[in-house]
């Protein structure tokens, strides 16, 4: 690189070229190895020699074994930096010597903070616990599908930020929990009780699920026809929400069972 120092009166007064070193370091066990070393190396990979080109294919090699990968306790790769350049020749040498069996407890790395697989969200409450409040604020809930229950979870739980939330569950999860299917199974159920095509259903049938007492009834076809089959839907419903928040507390009254 050309650098070029100005007087006071704006001539130039030294130029200079210096170069720089682009060259990327070389791995520390590359100088001087012991014959130790090389003999070992030739054992481990046939066909090794020292070359600069053997030692570029080694140093490619060794990245793939070593860099980033598990290591265990009692072991001196353990002790090690990831990058390899920093090795020495003696470093390799016992790395290499090494009985695989030397180690048995993995070395448990921390992990990084996601949410991915987690089945409790910062609120502290499951799937299944979000649906049974939901349920019990809105019976509505019961006939909703995964979007529209991931809707109401944000609004809940997430209304602060409703952009980026950190408590609704995927329409995925939502559709897999058990509870939600269900729900989803006894609607079936009630529809083909009504008679109902699923057209008829989503248009009308529902309807009756948002009649309560002391209103008026918004059923066109009257009170009597497919009576039995609305209150065998709510009764298995209502069952089986009972049934899950005793399972839910018998969990957190079990051993180990608290929240978080």
């Amino acid at each position: 690189m050309l650098q070029v120092e100005m007087d006071s009166e704006g001539c130039s007064k030294v130029a200079r070229l210096k170069t720089t070193n682009t060259m990327p370091q070389r791995p520390r066990y590359e100088d001087s190895p012991s014959k130790l070393l090389i003999y070992h190396l030739e054992q481990m990979f046939p066909g090794f020699r020292d070359t600069p080109e053997e030692w570029r294919s080694l140093e490619n090699t060794l990245r793939g074994r070593y860099e980033d990968q598990p290591r265990k306790r009692g072991s001196h790769l353990s002790t090690l930096p990831d990058d390899i350049t920093l090795w020495s020749g003696k470093d390799l040498l016992v790395v290499l010597m090494e009985p695989p069996a030397v180690v048995h407890e993995p070395i448990q790395k921390a992990k990084k903070d996601s949410r991915r697989g987690k089945k409790k969200r910062p609120c502290g409450l499951t799937c299944t616990e979000m649906l049974l409040l939901l349920a019990e604020s809105d019976s509505a809930v019961l006939t909703m599908k995964p979007p529209e229950i991931r809707r109401c979870m944000i609004e809940r739980w997430d209304k602060e930020n409703p952009g980026e939330p950190k408590n609704a569950l995927s329409i995925r999860t939502i559709q897999e929990d058990r509870l939600y299917r269900y729900w989803q199974q006894e609607l079936v159920k009630l529809r083909k009780g009504l008679g109902m095509s699923v057209a008829d259903f989503q248009e009308e049938g529902l309807v009756i699920l948002s009649h309560k007492p002391g209103r008026e009834d918004k059923r066109r076809e009257g009170r009597s026809k497919g009576e039995q089959a609305y209150r065998t839907y709510v009764t298995a419903v209502e069952n089986k929400n009972i049934h899950a928040k005793r399972q839910i507390e018998a969990k957190k009254a079990a051993p180990g069972g608290s929240r978080q």
